[in-house]
C-alpha cells in the first residue's frame, strides 16, 4: 500500500489539562456542609426538648384545670364559693383556684410557642435532609476529582495510542509498497475508544459525546511514511548505514 489514497480528516489531538499540583485537594465543601449537619442536628435536639417543655406545661395547665373541677363536682360549688367570698384562702380549693390559675396562664403562653418550635422543628428536619443529599453530592464532586487523574492518565493515553497509529499506517505505506508478503495495514477505520464524563476526558464542545474517535492524520502519516521510506531507501544502498536519526535507535 502506498500513501493514503483518499484524504483523511485531520484531527488535533485531544487536549490534557495541565497536572494538577501534589497538594491534597481541599475538601471545603464537604467541611462545610458536614459542620451545617451538626447545627442542623443540634437544631433539633434542642427543639424537641423545647417542645417536651412547652407540651408539658400545657399537660400540666389541663390537670390543674380537671382537678379543680372534680374538687367543685364533688362538693357542688360550697368550698368554692367559699374561697370566693374571701373566707377560705388557705383550703384545699383555694390551692387547687390558685394552682389552675397560674398554669392556665402558662399553658396560654405555652400554646404560640409550641406551635412555633413544631414549626421550626419540621423545618430542621427538612433542612437535615436536604443537607444530607448535599452532603453526598460534595463526596461525588470530591472523588470526580479525584477520579480526573485517572482520566488525565487515560487521555494520555488515549494519545499516545493516536499517534502510534498514525505512526503504523505510514510506516505500512512505507515498507508495503512491492512487499510480496502484503500490505502491513489491516484496516483503515477510525479508532474509537469509551469517553468518559471528567474533567480531563469530557467532551470539550460540550456535546457529551460516548466515544472519542480519531481518524489517521494525514500530516502524521506523511512524517511518518518519510522517515521510513528513507530509511527503507537508505538500508537497501548501504546495510551498515545509521537509520537511528530516522526511525530511533533499535
Amino acid at each position: 500500500m502506498g500513501m493514503l489514497s483518499r484524504k483523511s480528516k485531520p484531527e488535533t489531538v485531544v487536549d490534557v489539562p495541565a497536572k494538577a499540583s501534589k497538594a491534597p485537594l481541599p475538601r471545603n465543601r464537604l467541611h462545610f456542609v458536614a459542620g451545617e449537619q451538626a447545627k442542623a442536628a443540634s437544631a433539633v435536639a434542642d427543639l424537641l426538648a423545647r417542645i417536651e417543655r412547652l407540651s408539658k406545661i400545657i399537660e400540666d395547665g389541663d390537670i390543674a384545670k380537671a382537678a379543680l373541677q372534680a374538687a367543685i363536682n364533688e362538693d357542688g360549688g360550697l368550698a368554692l364559693a367559699e374561697y370566693s367570698a374571701g373566707r377560705a384562702n388557705d383550703s384545699n380549693i383555694a390551692k387547687l383556684a390558685m394552682t389552675e390559675e397560674t398554669a392556665t396562664r402558662a399553658a396560654a403562653a405555652a400554646h404560640p410557642a409550641l406551635a412555633k418550635a413544631q414549626r421550626e422543628l419540621e423545618f430542621a428536619r427538612a433542612e437535615i435532609i436536604r443537607l444530607d443529599l448535599e452532603r453526598q453530592a460534595a463526596v461525588v464532586d470530591y472523588l470526580k476529582l479525584r477520579a480526573d487523574e485517572f482520566a488525565r492518565t487515560y487521555m494520555q493515553t488515549v494519545n499516545g495510542l493516536f499517534a502510534l497509529h498514525d505512526a503504523m499506517v505510514g510506516i505500512s505505506g512505507a515498507l508495503s509498497a512491492g512487499d510480496e508478503h502484503g500490505e502491513i495495514v489491516m484496516s483503515l477505520a477510525p479508532i474509537s475508544v469509551p469517553r468518559f464524563n471528567l474533567p480531563s476526558s469530557a467532551d470539550s464542545n460540550g456535546e457529551f459525546l460516548p466515544t472519542m474517535s480519531h481518524h489517521a492524520d494525514e500530516y502524521n502519516v506523511r512524517l511518518s511514511h518519510g522517515k521510513w521510506l528513507k530509511a527503507r531507501n537508505v538500508l537497501a544502498e548501504n546495510p551498515d548505514a545509521d537509520i537511528d536519526s530516522l526511525i530511533g535507535p533499535e
